[in-house]
């Protein structure tokens, strides 16, 4: 007997700009908002994957920081994703 195929896991695209902003699926929030929306995430859906878009000048402490709340949440699928440079 064959099981029925793993549900395929949402993704939420995280991003920050060089003025240190964050946004969820494009739309602003603070950092406090942030770390309560990926602990309900962790709570409720934790299969979903997290796509990480940083500005080239964002500080590493601040990606540490949501990487950790991320984990302690139970999301465990974090991408860094890259926008390429512009041609020249």
């Amino acid at each position: 007997a064959s099981s029925a195929p793993a549900p395929v896991a949402e993704k939420v695209v995280l991003s920050v700009d060089a003025a240190s902003q964050w946004y969820w699926d494009g739309q602003p929030l603070d950092k406090a908002a942030l770390h309560a929306r990926l602990a309900e995430l962790g709570r409720t859906a934790a299969q979903t994957e997290l796509h990480l878009y940083a500005d080239q000048s964002t500080r590493y402490a601040d990606l540490a920081e949501i990487m950790s709340v991320a984990s302690v949440a139970g999301l465990g699928k974090i991408a860094f994703a890259t926008v390429p440079a512009p041609r020249r």
